[in-house]
């Protein structure tokens, strides 16, 4: 909900997201932003293709069974490593760079 209130909700028409814990609260989430949810179909991660890939890339640095709970500064330092990674399929335009452009109008 921090994110949600630092980018503002009117840039969102919706929000699309896997079942994961973060979410646990998505009517909470739904009712105070008065905004869609949507979540992808279990096992099937080609629904957020992006997403995943960025998982996997972070999941690169961490380890798949390393907790993200208490490594704040090491998350900071591979997220801007990632974020400044050119992605094809965004244009070959950084992460960094496409949320910027759709998001400064």
């Amino acid at each position: 909900m921090k994110m949600i209130n630092k980018i503002g909700i009117s840039k969102f028409s919706c929000i699309l997201t896997d079942r994961g814990k973060e979410f646990y609260r998505w009517k909470t989430i739904k009712k105070h932003f008065k905004i869609r949810i949507y979540f992808c179909d279990a096992g099937k991660p080609h629904q957020k293709v992006l997403v995943e890939k960025i998982n996997r890339d972070i999941r690169r640095w961490l380890g798949q069974n390393e907790s993200l709970n208490n490594i704040s500064s090491r998350l900071k330092s591979i997220l801007d490593v990632l974020n400044t990674t050119i992605i094809p399929c965004l244009g070959n335009f950084t992460s960094r760079q496409h949320f910027k452009k759709i998001f400064s109008n």
